[in-house]
């Protein structure tokens, strides 16, 4: 510490003040500079004008206590140390201090020289170590949306012109060989990118929103996620009456479809899955329970850490699948454990909050919307794709419109700003939006449309290669009604328009059209 430290002293005490100047001033190892004020609003002034390394702030201060004034500094400099001085030790007073931000906290009886720079320098050295933790979580937060946007994005091109070259084209002997390896190459590659992408998004995360869940709807979802997997190894998942919980639903759909996948994957005879639960004090304790190989011992430990791989057999395996169920388990304030039993099979539990049942509460279904009188008498409806990338408004044609013959007055805007002047020239039903624009991105044109009562008449569906939540929720927020992922699909564009009360597609001449609802 051999640069000169501004230390502010807020005390309404004289003779602390000179207490503390004194001590300081005896420093051999510091080289302080020492400010003084009497109360917390001349404290608080004068941190506005000055900058200081660390805040000495008394708790019992004249008209507001030390806390209400530690408020005021965090809400203005959340970066700046402060060490809490009190006349009386106790516990309650450094509790509370400690809760609204302060980094130290001393009493003034036991106050000696090397007593008050121990407090002072550990102060200061939390806080930088703070810093360096937001630093570390702003660059998490860029690489987590590098992977959601920019790494996904050739990823996501390359997996679209492989399908789109496969129907195209056929190949033989080695070529298909090849050609199956690359498209398998991409999908994993895809997948390990999804997968990062959501562990570093918990890893980031500290509150979850959370709802009174159906387990048995939750183990459903899951199932029909990897409906593929189940029915190409024949596998029977039982599951037994579960009850309802209070838990994020995708979150959990998550946890369960991994552990589902594990024990599906690593068994290597007729597949058997057993999904149970039990009560416990405040929470539920789910099981998964397999009839595979098990894991040896020495192995267990290793389980739940990232990119772990520990079955010969698992050579397509992440190595995330379990740590990411225990990321998401331990936001929910539970554990995951693994159980081993006698002879072959593994269980895995974790336990989740319980809630009391609540009568008649069920989750929502979708209703399909009616065609009515086969489309006569209906206008058709006017689409404009909105996007800067000429291969993703191809792939969007072909996806949505020409392979399902999806018939509607089709208009293409290259950035945001075309699509604000197409807005204003005409009429537009359905708006594809992408996010990644040039110009205007995609949420200042759906800001734009909100503030001028845009989406009063057209509909905004997101087309986006993000899978970020934060993406998802604020275009939600911005007024969008729904989200898609390119490449988009158009089972998932159907259910979005189903719900819709402008647009409707029915079916006529063996073509579907896209029209304005009456």
């Amino acid at each position: 510490m051999n640069e000169r430290l501004k230390i502010l002293v807020i005390d309404d005490n004289e003779d602390d003040r000179l207490l503390y100047s004194r001590c300081l001033k005896k420093s051999v190892a510091g080289n302080y500079d020492v400010s003084e004020t009497a109360s917390g609003e001349d404290g608080l002034a004068r941190m506005e004008k000055e900058r200081f390394a660390c805040v000495l702030l008394d708790y019992s201060l004249p008209g507001r206590n030390g806390v209400e004034i530690l408020k005021r500094i965090r809400s203005k400099q959340p970066a700046v140390p402060v060490v809490i001085l009190t006349g009386q030790g106790s516990e309650e007073v450094a509790v509370a201090a400690m809760h609204e931000g302060a980094q130290n906290y001393i009493c003034k009886a036991t106050i000696t020289t090397d007593s008050l720079e121990h407090v002072i320098r550990g102060a200061i050295q939390h806080c930088a170590m703070q810093k360096r933790i937001v630093e570390q979580r702003e660059s998490l937060e860029i690489f987590a949306r590098a992977l959601a946007h920019d790494l996904k994005e050739p990823v996501r091109t390359i997996r679209s012109l492989l399908e789109l070259l496969h129907t195209e084209a056929s190949f033989t002997g080695k070529a298909e060989s090849h050609f199956q390896s690359v498209k398998n190459a991409a999908e994993r590659m895809s997948s390990l990118i999804d997968t990062v992408h959501l562990y570093t998004r918990l890893d980031g995360s500290d509150k979850i929103d959370r709802q009174i869940c159906d387990a048995n709807e939750i183990i459903e979802a899951a199932m029909a996620n990897i409906e593929q997997l189940v029915r190409g190894r024949q596998a029977v998942i039982t599951c037994h009456r579960l009850p309802q919980v209070y838990a994020n639903r995708t979150q959990m759909i998550q946890v369960v479809q991994n552990l589902l996948c594990n024990a599906i994957q690593h068994c290597t005879m007729a597949v058997h899955v057993e999904v149970s639960a039990e009560q416990a004090c405040g929470h539920w304790v789910l099981r998964v329970n397999d009839n595979g190989p098990g894991v040896d011992k020495e192995d267990v430990e290793k389980l739940f850490k990232p990119f772990q791989r520990l079955s010969r057999h698992d050579t397509q395996g992440l190595g995330l699948g379990l740590a990411v169920c225990k990321r998401i388990v331990e936001l929910h304030d539970g554990k995951i454990c693994y159980e081993a039993k006698s002879g072959n099979g593994a269980t895995f539990s974790f336990s989740i909050p319980k809630v009391a049942p609540v009568p008649g509460a069920s989750v929502p279904s979708l209703q399909s919307a009616r065609a009515r009188n086969g489309g006569r008498g209906l206008q058709l409806a006017t689409c404009l794709l909105v996007d800067d990338n000429d291969i993703d408004i191809e792939l969007a044609q072909l996806f949505l419109f020409e392979r399902h013959r999806l018939q509607c007055n089709l208009l293409v805007a290259l950035d945001g700003r075309q699509a604000l002047d197409k807005l204003q020239k005409g009429d537009i039903d359905l708006m594809l939006l992408d996010i990644n624009m040039p110009k205007i991105d995609g949420f200042e044109v759906l800001a734009q449309m909100r503030s001028e009562n845009l989406l009063e008449r057209t509909a905004v569906v997101m087309c986006s290669t993000s899978t970020y939540e934060e993406d998802i929720f604020k275009a939600t927020n911005l007024g969008a009604c729904g989200y898609l992922t390119k490449p988009p699909d158009f089972g998932r564009l159907k259910s979005i328009i189903e719900k819709s009360t402008s647009l409707q597609i029915v079916e006529a001449d063996d073509d579907l059209h896209l029209l304005r609802a009456a």
